[in-house]
């Protein structure tokens, strides 16, 4: 939009600039040696205006053959002016070319180009105007949040020590939350244990109605809810809420069984994710680790157990 507005006003000053040229000429008899051949008395309208463009077009543009030099004091004073100005103008167009391309590049450029190829496949799949295609813009949106840009390069610039800092940042307040996370021993690496978690935890992004996992799935990650609502259904029907600060799919993450509810996203959540194999790469700095997560699954298996006998 930037771009169109810019060039229309480069075509309202041309417009402007051809007219006046002509307008000082007219007013000193086309006493200019480059008027005298062309004798303007007898052109048409087009024609005039048509040389005063050519003559606005060679100012601003700095073409090498321009055939027009004023010889009377008035013209030489106002193509001083314009060409002073039309040297800023110039410059101007010079800069506005160099912004673009640089805003191609950053962050949010990169965004404005991918959300156009994804609404292009989206169209391809001729799903623009249903439920499912704004579902899956809405859904790039919230994962890059309107930049783009490469976080494992960042990351991997600073020092392991501030890289750790920065990814814990967000989610601490869940991580000192988990039992099975929180260690009894006093030799100042429970700090320690927090930051090598988050590091390994993969950014997930959910749309409002996006299934995170569904029941009867297999499952090597759990969650954790930085933000959003998140709906428990167990046969289709709904039997709770996650919202916060929960996590969840601990016990499929643990025990290698299959996923016993769907969880979907009621609103836009923002999770993060700990694999599996990550979870094994911990383990083997702290051991004792091993003792919470048994005791917790011990915990939670007998409690589903429970319920299912009463009911």
């Amino acid at each position: 939009m930037a771009l169109i507005i810019f060039f229309a006003a480069m075509v309202c000053y041309i417009h402007f600039h051809a007219c006046f040229i002509f307008f000082m000429s007219r007013e000193a008899n086309f006493e200019d040696a480059a008027w005298i051949p062309i004798q303007p008395q007898k052109m048409s309208f087009t024609e005039k205006y048509a040389q005063g463009v050519w003559m606005a077009m060679a100012n601003t543009f700095f073409v090498t053959f321009k055939f027009w030099r004023p010889d009377t004091v008035p013209a030489q004073w106002c193509e001083t002016f314009f060409c002073v100005f039309e040297a800023i103008f110039s410059a101007s167009i010079t800069g506005m070319i160099s912004a673009i391309s640089v805003g191609e590049q950053s962050p949010a450029g990169k965004f404005v180009q991918r959300l156009d190829q994804v609404k292009e496949y989206i169209r391809s799949q001729k799903i623009d105007k249903t439920n499912l295609g704004l579902r899956a813009q809405h859904g790039f949106t919230l994962k890059y949040q309107g930049k783009i840009f490469n976080e494992e390069q960042i990351l991997g610039e600073l020092n392991p020590w501030l890289r750790q800092e920065i990814l814990l940042h967000g989610c601490e307040h869940i991580l000192k939350e988990v039992p099975f996370f929180q260690r009894n021993l006093d030799d100042g690496r429970n700090e320690l244990l927090l930051r090598m978690i988050a590091e390994i935890l993969d950014r997930k992004s959910f749309a409002p109605g996006e299934c995170i996992c569904e029941q009867g799935d297999s499952g090597d990650e759990m969650f954790f809810l930085l933000e959003g609502t998140v709906s428990i259904k167990v046969h289709g029907e709904q039997i709770g809420l996650l919202n916060e600060g929960s996590y969840f799919g601990e016990l499929s993450m643990f025990a290698d069984i299959l996923r016993p509810a769907t969880l979907t996203a009621v609103t836009s959540c923002q999770c993060r994710a700990l694999r599996r194999h990550h979870l094994l790469e911990i383990l083997q700095d702290f051991p004792d680790i091993s003792d919470k997560l048994i005791e917790y699954y011990q915990t939670r298996m007998a409690i589903i157990l429970n319920s299912m006998q009463a009911e």
